[in-house]
């Protein structure tokens, strides 16, 4: 295993040792967590971005003609947008609104 002196503001360190301690975690397992995440948090954002590059959108939109001819509308949240005109400026805007219940997990 390899070791590294990390310099960190006071005030972080103050932060991490609380949050290791209600945790119940030591403050090194805490940092590696943390560093952990993060590195996992950049390599799926790389691999987001290396699959879009390879995405191709008409064949996508294709896709999802077929499936609304077969009868299979989205649902109203689900809808996309409307493309942007050639100024750039949109007439409207996209407002999440108060009361739809969203398609998570369930979890929230």
């Amino acid at each position: 295993m390899s070791q590294y002196a990390l310099r960190l503001p006071n005030s972080l360190m103050e932060h991490v040792k609380k949050l290791s301690r209600q945790d119940r975690v030591s403050m090194n397992q805490f940092m590696l967590s943390a560093i952990a995440e993060k590195a996992s948090a950049v390599a799926t954002e790389e691999y987001f971005k290396s699959r879009a590059a390879r995405a191709d959108t008409a064949k996508a939109m294709a896709v999802l003609q077929k499936i609304r001819r077969l009868g299979n509308l989205p649902l109203p949240q689900d809808e996309l947008p409307a493309p942007i005109p050639a100024g750039g400026r949109t007439a409207r805007r996209s407002v999440r609104r108060p009361g739809r219940a969203s398609r998570g997990t369930g979890s929230e």
